[in-house]
Formats: C-alpha cells, structure tokens, sequence
C-alpha cells in the first residue's frame, strides 16, 4: 500500500495559524479532494490526520467523504461512525490494511508530517508550494532528503500565485505520479 503526504505551505513552510488554514486556494481544494478520492474501482484510499487537523475540519466537510478518515491520537475520543482512532501512524497504515485501502494520504499536523517523513513506507510527497507569507504558528518539517519530480506551471488565484510540486524520498523506487 502506497503511503505519500499531501501539504500546502507558505513561503516559510507555514502550514497552519491559529489552527486552521490561513489561506482559501478553491483550486487546492479541488486537487487535494481529486487526488486522495481518486482509487481503483472497488478501492477507497484513507486520509491519516492528528487530532488538532480533525479539529480544524469544517463539520460540513467531516469526515471527508469517499475517504477512510483516521485520526491519529493518544486519548479517547468521540468520532463520528466510519471514522478510525489510531495511536500511531503504523497502526494507521495496519488499520488502512484491513479496509483494503489502496493509498493513504497524510494530512497533517505537523508532528504527524515529522513522523510520516521518516517512515518506510513514505512514496511520495504532493506539496501546494504558495508565494506569500501568511504569518504561521504550524510549519511543515525540513526534509532535505526529497527529489523533486515535476512541479507546475505557476498559478493565480485572487492575489496569491501558487505550484504543485511533487516530491520523491531519496533511494525510493517511486515514479512521478500523474497530477490529477
């Protein structure tokens, strides 16, 4: 089973302010929903998140649908039906396993991006690089042990300039992934 990060960063690495996203990219939005949906026939793919990233959903998008939601935290909590409690990120890939999950997508915070980076099992990484500076209490780790594979053409929306750039880890057999 293929395990990859998807992220959006600022200029810093930002990731996140006040826990939640401080930017609306609808374009982002459309390819994140595109690529983690996206799965052989019969197949579903699994998002992995921490606790704070389930937080910050909007509950009219939790959990995110046509995805197995996981949330990876260390205390009980309440979590709508279909929707996994994982203590760790290895037990999430072996819950992932047992639904026949076809890829799992980690989506953040960022102690679970630290965790996801070092992992075995880590293919790929699908980061939304934008050009701006949003002032960030959360960032993305260094990780300078990726390759780059493509990146876009950069794109406007509103005021911000935005790319999609995908990420191998180094010594892994990955190809680059079409972008949906």
């Amino acid at each position: 089973m293929q395990c990859d990060i998807v992220v959006a960063v600022d200029s810093k690495r930002g990731i996140g302010k006040n826990n939640a996203i401080p930017w609306r990219l609808s374009d982002d939005l459309r390819y994140f929903k595109k690529l983690t949906s996206t799965a052989p026939a019969g197949k579903t793919n699994a998002v992995i998140m921490g606790r704070k990233t389930w937080d910050s959903l909007p509950s009219q998008v939790c959990p995110l649908k046509d995805r197995l939601n996981i949330v990876l935290t260390r205390s009980a909590l309440e979590l709508p039906a279909g929707v996994e409690s994982c203590a760790s990120l290895n037990e999430a890939l072996a819950c992932a396993a047992k639904h026949e999950v076809d890829r799992c997508f980690v989506i953040g915070g960022a102690q679970i991006f630290s965790e996801a980076l070092c992992h075995k099992e880590l293919n790929t990484v699908y980061l939304t690089q934008i050009e701006a500076d949003f002032d960030c209490d959360v960032f993305f780790p260094e990780q300078p042990a990726l390759e780059l594979l493509q990146s876009s053409a950069p794109k406007i929306e509103g005021e911000l300039c935005f790319r999609y750039q995908t990420f191998k880890t180094q010594g892994n057999a990955v190809k680059a992934n079409a972008a949906p």
